[in-house]
């Protein structure tokens, strides 16, 4: 489950990573706009990708440049996606712009993280035309980063002086929001140096794993319904969700929908997971059926 940038930035905040100053827009005529943020960028909040490339990032010197991007987005939409807010943002000179993020490696079952520096809308060009600028290092499962281990980290890959010490810094904040939030996903793209060498995230991307959600204290709205990217969930999914939240530590998690009428909701380690199927026999409706493995609960298998 994606966020939206304004959610990931105010995360980033209480974390201690500075994020631009922002006034989230609802309404084309809004009168409270604040003017202390022009010139600035106004940014369509949305969770598919390639904003700037698609005209969902522009900057802006006026109030009416502000209203006029509200007023189409948020009547518009942003191609296949409805459009509840947009962001205006202070606009931030820098020098350099780097590219930070942390994923996981499936193969060595830890945490990756990943750095560039030709951060911007073309880092996935850059990682396949140049794959040499673009770093990679295991991180520990706990997601403890000392700084001393980033300073080491980035010393190696060329980085010295006080920008070493800031960008070690940011990679051990990183680290532990990335832990503290059951993260499959923080990008910093980019993390920009000013010409004081002070470090700002304009644009981050958080996914989340829609399991831990219920450990989680976030105060946004409609995270259990959200998903990855533009498509909502169908009925046959809805109904998985409603199985899933029977048992307050969740039945399974996620379902993968097959062609046809036929879904499986599985998980592992005695969660009592159970395949959730409806398959059509011969003619006439096809029955509901669900079976479950493990303990049992009245209410959770029909047949």
């Amino acid at each position: 489950m994606r966020l939206y940038e304004f959610e990931s930035k105010q995360l980033l905040a209480r974390s201690g990573i500075r994020v631009p100053r922002s006034q989230l827009i609802t309404s084309a005529s809004s009168t409270s706009l604040s003017e202390d943020l022009l010139p600035g960028i106004v940014k369509v909040q949305t969770l598919t990708g390639k904003r700037a490339l698609r005209g969902g990032i522009q900057p802006v010197d006026g109030l009416g440049g502000v209203r006029s991007f509200a007023r189409k987005f948020l009547e518009q939409g942003f191609g296949d996606e409805p459009v509840d807010c947009v962001l205006l943002e202070e606009r931030i000179d820098f020098t350099e712009e780097f590219f930070l993020g942390i994923t996981y490696d499936n193969r060595a079952r830890k945490p990756l993280l990943l750095f560039s520096r030709r951060g911007g809308a073309n880092i996935e060009e850059t990682a396949r035309s140049n794959p040499d600028l673009v770093k990679t290092r295991l991180l520990p499962l706990g997601g403890e980063v000392r700084t001393y281990q980033a300073v080491e980290w980035l010393s190696a890959w060329g980085f010295s002086g006080k920008l070493l010490l800031r960008l070690a810094g940011v990679v051990s904040k990183m680290a532990r929001l990335f832990h503290h939030y059951d993260a499959l996903l923080l990008e910093f793209n980019p993390l920009a140096s000013t010409d004081t060498q002070e470090l700002v995230v304009l644009d981050c991307h958080l996914d989340i794993d829609d399991d831990a959600l219920k450990r989680q204290s976030l105060d946004f709205e409609g995270l259990s319904n959200r998903m990855e990217g533009v498509r909502q969930p169908t009925e046959f999914e809805q109904k998985a969700r409603e199985i899933d939240q029977l048992d307050y530590r969740g039945v399974a998690g996620r379902m993968i929908e097959f062609g046809g009428n036929l879904g499986l909701l599985i998980g592992g380690g005695g969660a009592s997971p159970p395949p959730s199927t409806r398959c059509g026999i011969r003619e006439g409706p096809p029955p509901t059926i669900a079976r479950s493995a493990g303990t049992r609960r009245s209410g959770r298998c029909r047949n």
